[in-house]
């Protein structure tokens, strides 16, 4: 059990009940397949959780719930949740949050109930399955298997193995009868049988596609046992997901589910489920609006992967939203089912109305009050005032904003005053010659009357006088004068249109001092520095006066010259620079050379210029490299004895290398006659070198394969070749040598100025020796080979037969006689009948009073080989062993264990092969 708490208003706890199977043989494999049994929440109690457990009476597990209810686990010894867990199954009596009194349970962690209930394992359909009573005081057991189509549905036997006729369900019952054939109790189990070509995901496609967001709850269930669930992406390495009957994917996975059903040797089944998680577009419209009266928004979308249909119809990405209502939009990609919905509402607040009328003329002296009259606003007037009303006094344009729902809308007057100041015609001026100018006074809706008889609203004057204007509103009336002069403009001249070549430039100069310029670039210096093609000019103001010029700038092209990039090549090679070009009439060198190609042979910097037919001429620039060159050398031609080598090893940095056999590595081993060459290349440089080899014939030497002699015997090398020099290791210089010792022999043979060398290895051979081991015993239905190892020789056994080793298969006497060229030797076994059932107690007391002080297997002498593991109440392995003759002593670490039961679990293997797991708990008594 665990308990986990959490941050709530009022705080929170959960309270967990987990189930662990020790039968697993290590840590990582006891939690990965822990099962969450049952989950409980206490919402603003923090301390409501469950307590300890207790065994019952009735073979059900107990927890109590704080005094609040007591909790049940209905079947302890099933694996999963099929064990049922209650947590309501009697609830106590309590005022509120109140504890009332219960028992205080003793244990956290319990095993399986130990007394009188049906055990089963086994794997899936058609194989075997194995029940047993946990009762070792049962006499007799009826079985039932509800398995109506078996021939064999009841048997009695204590622990029967039964062959089930069809995959299901099936209700096993069990009537439990003591020594004196007297009925115990009746046991009543449902054992589920899998079916291995169903799949456990039948309900499930194997390919299933959701759309973003969505998932899938893969739900599962099976008697006696649990599902783990893992996923494994685009790698394919399954990874761990947890322990649980159901599980809900959601992401583009390949899924795994693994069922484990009645223990760990039992039922196994995989399945798998592929999921698509096919893309849905992130659509967003925001929040609703509201618009004012005349204005349109615009609702757009930014998936442009998406397709959208909207709701006036139309298909693009966004559409103009002018008048009230709601406007929805669809996306999906390319149909893939997978859609996604907006909506957004469109409110339009109501127009504004309000207006100052028409533009006025006021006498002087007289006001004008200006009010929007729009209630609930406070208008902001063109001087930045607050007030509801505006007084006008002088002449000007007055406009006021107002806002209303977050909507704005403004209005404008023009009033004008029959008054000097807005009849004025200027002061006087000076007009450049050509010039023109406009007499506009800024009233409105007045009669004019100028010098010359006219009546319009302006006079358009061009030559020197002076000029009045007299303006009647009512009985308003305003005269004004102006004189007018006129001048000579300054002389201004850029030239005649030219042409320039590609890459110069012209410098344009007016030469009027005194003067304002601005170029058409906007540039005021005097000089204009042109250095592109194009139309340039320039306003020059002075005296008053401005005047302007352009002048048509034309381009003629360079000659077309391209060296090309910096280049690189090899220092032994020479590269040749091209200039060539048809629009080129002249070249010339650094070096003055007048041709149109140069040969490069060293590395530096070259430059060339061209001169075009037009004149105009270009430089180009090129960089030449010089690349290492790899050279190297195989040395002179030569002659070496058919049984030496020439031996080639270069390794220079980034070099490749090829022979004239294929090779393409750095060495090299030349054992025969013949014309040999390397190739090395290196940045795309290349150099070869040869050699040629010519080889003389050596001395042949063979003094045979390796061999052995008996200790009593010699043996004549010969060394062969008559008339050439020999030379053995022992000091010998003869052609043949007789040896009756072990050891290395060597010798050295030399002519026609070549040497050659043999080497054999001569070993001392005796009689063979070997031990069958010690006399030994032998079960019923048992087999175990006899015979030596390590020996060479024929071997014959006492019954006659000539293989290396012998199957004893019954008692009696075992006899091996070995031969080989050096004598021959005997030896016997006496096999007698054993003792050779698992028999282990069930209790014992290491009190050193040498009567059952020892906890271990008894008659062990059939096992070949043997594991056991003892754990103490919290699964800690406080004991194991390798050696079944080894016991516990009721010890750890040299410190006496404490009273009670222990669990125990044993692996061995008999001399058959035959491999069992065993199970058990002992109680140690001191």
């Amino acid at each position: 059990m665990s308990r986990v708490a959490g941050l709530q208003p009022c705080g929170y706890e959960s309270s967990q009940v987990r189930q662990y199977n020790l039968c697993y043989t290590n840590s990582g494999d006891i939690v990965k397949y822990g099962m969450l049994v049952s989950n409980r929440f206490a919402w603003c109690y923090p301390q409501l959780t469950w307590g300890r457990m207790q065994l019952g009476a009735d073979k059900k597990i107990h927890l109590n719930y704080v005094g609040h209810t007591l909790s049940g686990i209905v079947k302890p010894n099933r694996i999963g949740t099929s064990a049922e867990v209650l947590y309501d199954e009697y609830p106590l009596a309590g005022q509120g949050n109140s504890e009332v009194p219960i028992p205080g349970f003793h244990h956290q962690v319990l095993e399986k109930a130990t007394k009188n209930n049906i055990v089963y394992n086994g794997a899936c359909f058609p194989s075997m399955t194995s029940f047993s009573v946990t009762n070792d005081t049962i006499s007799s057991v009826a079985w039932h298997f509800g398995d109506a189509l078996s021939t064999d549905n009841t048997v009695n036997e204590l622990n029967p193995d039964h062959k089930f006729s069809s995959p299901g369900i099936f209700r096993v019952t069990a009537d439990l009868y003591n020594r004196n054939g007297n009925l115990i109790e009746t046991l009543n189990e449902l054992v589920e049988i899998k079916d291995p070509a169903k799949r456990l995901l039948y309900e499930y496609p194997e390919d299933t596609t959701v759309c973003s967001g969505q998932g899938v709850m893969l739900k599962l269930n099976v008697i006696n046992g649990i599902f783990h669930w893992y996923y494994a992406g685009a790698d394919g390495i399954k990874h761990s997901m947890g322990t649980a009957d159901s599980m809900y994917v959601r992401d583009n996975f390949k899924y795994f589910v693994e069922m484990r059903q009645n223990d760990c040797n039992g039922c196994i089944r995989w399945d798998s489920i592929n999921l698509t998680v096919l893309p849905v577009p992130r659509t967003s419209l925001g929040y609703d609006k509201t618009i004012c009266f005349g204005d349109s928004v615009l609702l757009s979308v930014s998936d442009v992967a998406a397709h959208y249909n909207w709701s006036d119809g139309t298909t693009g990405m966004s559409v103009v939203a002018k008048s009230a209502g709601e406007y929805w939009v669809r996306s999906e990609y390319n149909n893939n089912g997978c859609p996604m919905y907006d909506t957004v509402k469109v409110s339009v607040n109501p127009d504004i109305s309000f207006e100052f009328g028409k533009d006025t003329v006021l006498c002087a002296g007289q006001q004008l009050l200006l009010s929007p009259a729009v209630p609930g606003t406070s208008p902001v007037w063109q001087d930045g005032s607050y007030n509801s009303t505006y007084r006008v006094t002088k002449s000007g344009k007055y406009f006021a904003t107002i806002w209303l729902n977050g909507c704005r809308k403004s209005d404008t007057i023009n009033v004008s005053y029959v008054n000097a100041e807005a009849v004025s015609l200027g002061p006087d001026t000076l007009l450049c010659e050509g010039e023109l100018l406009n007499l506009k006074p800024i009233v409105t809706n007045a009669t004019m009357l100028w010098n010359d008889g006219s009546t319009g609203a302006s006079l358009i004057v061009s030559q020197a006088g002076k000029y009045w204007l007299r303006v009647s509103y009512g009985s308003c009336v305003v005269t004004d004068t102006i004189s007018v002069g006129v001048t000579q403009k300054p002389p201004l001249s850029l030239g005649a249109d030219t042409t320039l070549c590609e890459g110069q430039s012209l410098i344009l100069n007016p030469g009027i001092p005194g003067a304002d310029y601005k170029w058409q670039d906007g540039s005021i210096n005097q000089s204009y520095k042109v250095s592109s093609p194009g139309a340039k000019w320039v306003s020059l103001r002075k005296g008053g006066c401005l005047v302007n010029d352009t002048i048509m700038v034309l381009n003629k092209p360079a000659p077309k010259l391209n060296l090309g990039s910096d280049i690189s090549v090899c220092a032994d090679s020479a590269v040749l620079l091209d200039a060539t070009d048809l629009s080129i009439d002249t070249y010339r060198w650094q070096n003055n050379h007048h041709q149109p190609t140069l040969l490069v042979t060293r590395a530096g910097q070259y430059t060339v210029r061209a001169t075009g037919y037009n004149g105009c001429f270009r430089d180009d620039t090129i960089m030449v490299l010089h690349k290492q060159v790899p050279y190297l050398s195989l040395g002179n031609d030569t002659v070496i004895c058919d049984n030496r080598e020439l031996r080639y090893s270069f390794r220079q940095p980034a070099t490749n290398y090829q022979w004239s056999n294929g090779s393409t590595g750095g060495s090299n081993v030349i054992n025969r006659a013949g014309l040999y060459w390397l190739q090395s290349s290196l940045n795309g440089c290349i150099y070869r070198d040869s050699i040629q080899v010519t080889t003389i014939n050596a001395p042949n030497v063979y003094l045979g394969n390796d061999t052995a002699i008996c200790e009593s015997d010699a043996i004549l090398l010969d060394a062969g070749n008559d008339g050439e020099r020999y030379l053995w290791n022992t000091g010998s210089s003869s052609s043949s040598l007789k040896v009756s010792r072990q050891g290395i022999y060597i010798v050295q043979v030399s002519g026609h100025e070549c040497i050659t060398s043999d080497t054999i290895r001569i070993s001392s051979l005796k009689s063979p020796q070997f031990n069958l081991g010690k006399d030994t015993s032998l079960c019923d239905g048992q087999m175990f080979l006899i015979g030596p190892s390590g020996i060479e020789g024929n071997f014959r056994w006492q019954d006659g037969t000539l293989d290396r080793q012998y199957a004893v298969k019954t008692p009696g006497v075992y006899k091996l006689t070995v031969a080989n060229s050096c004598g021959s030797n005997s030896d016997e076994i006496v096999v007698t009948r054993g003792v050779c059932q698992f028999v282990i107690p069930n209790a014992f007391t290491p009190n050193n009073d040498n009567n059952n002080d020892i906890f271990r297997v008894k008659n062990h002498g059939f096992i070949a080989k043997f594991e056991i593991r003892i754990y103490n109440r919290w699964g800690q392995v406080i004991y194991s062993s390798v050696d079944p003759s080894r016991g516990w002593d009721g010890k750890q670490n040299s410190l006496l264990s404490p009273e009670g039961n222990y669990n125990w679990i044993i692996v061995y293997t008999d001399r058959l092969g035959n491999t069992e797991t065993k199970y058990g708990s002992v109680l140690l008594i001191r």
